[in-house]
């Protein structure tokens, strides 16, 4: 293959930005579709576009470009992760979280306390404590009504100071989980002897917090997976003092996906905001980072390997 050799003229400040492995590999493929003065004109270009331009912005998909911003909101109104786990501590917690979910849902106020007793000490580092959750099938025959009486139990909770920008908008042709979200549940529950109240290890937004949604999903841990709407909706009636406040870290429930017209792509996600005097679950795009935002996630028991997945 015939080399081209540039000529454009380049500062020494241009020359230390070029990343020459790149041009070489580009060079190859338009030598073979174009002319030398063609090839001579792409290959430029390329100079100058990484001379601004740096490796990883041209690394990543469109849609992981506005991966993460500065952060700006936090955990300000009373909420704390658990810092020193101790099983007598984390057992006195849970009972206090079965309590209120057995009085809004009418399920019993019991949980798997076998298997807490057996996996406590594998709380994963970036967990902030362990949250009850119910199965969704407990208290509907389809998803989206589950999450619907989630919402109303939120309103009932917050004194009436809760709104959906989401309403009548949230059956299957609108609101999906997403798979990872719903197998990881089913193995919990199969786990966990078959009980309405599942205990999982999760962090309320503060790990993933600036991130777009779709950056979260390229960027969790083999053992992380997200949670949804019906699941970070059941942490927030159980922990009231996670998000009061305007400045209080919003939520993406990063475990659905979400489309405001039926038969469109999933490219949204919900999120729960604190907005004036209320309480709020509204959308926001998944290749979107928003310094106020950060998804929740949750994680196995398991003392596992705990790598990257992309």
């Amino acid at each position: 293959m015939k080399r081209i050799t540039l000529t454009t003229p380049t500062t020494t400040s241009q020359l230390k930005k070029i990343n020459r492995p790149i041009v070489d590999a580009v060079e190859k493929i338009v030598v073979d579709h174009l002319d030398k003065d063609g090839a001579q004109r792409v290959i430029k270009l390329l100079v100058a576009l990484i001379g601004e331009k740096t490796l990883q912005d041209l690394s990543v998909s469109g849609k992981s470009k506005k991966k993460k911003v500065r952060p700006s909101h936090g955990y300000l109104s009373g909420y704390k992760p658990i810092k020193k786990f101790s099983l007598e501590k984390i057992l006195i917690d849970l009972h206090r979280q079965a309590d209120i979910i057995s009085k809004l849902f009418g399920v019993k106020p019991s949980f798997d306390l076998e298997w807490t007793r057996k996996n406590w000490e594998n709380i994963h580092k970036y967990a902030e404590r362990l949250f009850l959750v119910l199965k969704w099938q407990s208290i509907a025959p389809v998803y989206a009504e589950a999450v619907e009486i989630v919402l109303s139990k939120l309103n009932e909770v917050y004194g009436g100071h809760f709104q959906s920008y989401c309403e009548g908008k949230l059956g299957g042709q609108y609101l999906r989980q997403q798979v990872l979200t719903a197998s990881t549940f089913q193995k919990l529950g199969e786990e966990q002897n078959g009980y309405d109240i599942i205990v999982i290890s999760a962090q309320f937004g503060l790990r993933h917090r600036g991130r777009s949604v779709h950056r979260v999903r390229e960027v969790l841990l083999d053992n992380e997976f997200e949670l949804s709407v019906f699941a970070v909706g059941i942490m927030l009636l159980t922990h009231h003092d996670r998000l009061k406040r305007y400045n209080d870290l919003w939520i993406n429930c990063a475990g659905d996906g979400y489309t405001s017209s039926a038969g469109s792509e999933f490219l949204h996600a919900l999120v729960f905001r604190f907005v004036g005097d209320k309480l709020r679950l509204g959308t926001s795009s998944v290749s979107g980072a928003c310094n106020s935002c950060g998804s929740a996630s949750g994680f196995f028991l398991k003392a596992e390997t705990c790598s990257l997945r992309y």
